[in-house]
């Protein structure tokens, strides 16, 4: 054993954490996806886990919903992890037999099997700080409102709520935690002082202090922090229109940025119109990557359909990833879907050829026939994994 060697071993032993470890093998890259195919290619995958991350922009852009959307893909994440944990120790333990020799290892696997179970599905919280969510929409986006636990912060300060924050991530049974919103938390010298006096430094205080102690926390329980956040315009500085709250210290700790903005409305043929359309039935959600540490920083822009009654449209945005990939093929306004050879078409149970006149068909033929639907899906996200 080198000296280096001992140096490592003495430090994880005195501080009785494996900090100090060869190689990478920790670094997992591990994403809870969006539910739109778009929006998981210009993310390359989604939101990290055991990272922080943050969605800005103005009002009506689309980050609530967006977060509401990786809040339900994380609730189905967790419950898979959890099955699949449980499967792998069973399947482990049916492996080492009755054997008395393996007596031991059975033991601690049961017992390791008995917390898992006692632990449960780790959960997705949700820090209404605005008090604006809105259940019923949550519900509609597919969220398990029942399963997720909601803290709405009333007289509390911000140092009150982030220590909070740090309190519940470190229980390490949570998978996700939204802030909603930064400049919604009040830092207490703020809170106790009276309307004529003028505040300085704002949340930026206590935002600092919270980002020394939560990214190690974070990773440790492997545990994705989505931080939502406005923005303010910059005055001071003409060639940057807009500054986000929170201080800039609050800006190196994220390991991905998304700026959200509203593009334009679609109507009932999935038509994008003007925004002075009278009865829009959804619009496009607009997402451009302000900073990625999880990815490479090659696809800035994209953006994702949202539908006003269902939520988010992955079928819109299938098509749109078929077409890049050619899957569908598209000449004029006629829709081809193609088999994996990209070279001949696919056939219905007649016999006759998958063709369109115009994406409102092909998204109506892809609605009423799920096979086809999730061929399709399988299709892009093999290659989104590529």
């Amino acid at each position: 054993m080198s000296n280096l060697d001992l140096v490592m071993h003495d430090i994880n032993l005195k501080y009785k954490d494996a900090i100090v470890v060869k190689g990478t093998a920790r670094l997992k890259n591990e994403k809870i996806p969006f539910t739109s195919s778009r929006a998981n290619f210009c993310t390359y995958g989604g939101v990290p886990i055991a990272k922080i991350c943050e969605f800005f922009g103005p009002e009506g852009s689309g980050k609530t919903t967006t977060a509401l959307d990786i809040a339900k893909n994380a609730q189905i994440y967790a419950t898979n992890e959890y099955n699949n944990e449980l499967e792998d120790i069973k399947l482990e333990i049916e492996k080492l037999g009755n054997c008395k020799s393996n007596q031991k290892q059975v033991q601690k696997l049961i017992e390791k099997q008995t917390e898992i179970t006692n632990q449960g599905i780790r959960k997705v919280v949700y820090v209404d700080a605005e008090n604006t969510l809105d259940e019923d929409w949550a519900r509609t986006l597919g969220v398990d409102t029942d399963n997720m636990i909601l803290v709405r912060p009333e007289d509390q300060t911000a140092e009150q709520v982030l220590q909070m924050i740090i309190d519940i991530i470190k229980s390490g049974n949570v998978i996700l935690l939204v802030l909603d919103s930064v400049p919604m938390l009040i830092p207490q010298q703020i809170y106790e002082q009276s309307m004529e006096k003028k505040s300085y430094c704002g949340v930026a205080g206590p935002m600092a202090t919270f980002s020394s102690k939560i990214s190690p926390i974070v990773s440790k329980t492997n545990c994705a922090l989505l931080m939502i956040n406005q923005v303010r315009m910059d005055i001071n500085n003409p060639f940057n229109m807009y500054n986000t709250p929170g201080g800039k210290s609050l800006k190196h700790l994220f390991a991905l940025r998304i700026l959200f903005n509203k593009g334009s409305l679609i109507d009932e043929n999935n038509i994008e119109q003007k925004n002075n359309y009278e009865t829009p039935v959804g619009h496009l959600v607009q997402m451009q990557i302000a900073k990625t540490k999880v990815s490479k920083p090659d696809r800035k822009l994209g953006f994702y359909t949202l539908k006003y009654d269902t939520g988010v449209d992955d079928i819109s945005d299938i098509i749109d990833m078929c077409l890049l990939y050619e899957f569908i093929k598209k000449a004029g306004k006629w829709f081809y879907v193609m088999e994996k050879d990209g070279e001949t078409m696919i056939q219905d149970s007649e016999g006759v050829d998958l063709k369109f006149d115009g994406k409102a068909k092909l998204v109506a033929h892809i609605k009423e026939n799920k096979i086809l639907f999730e061929e399709l899906k399988e299709r892009v996200m093999i290659k989104l994994k590529d």
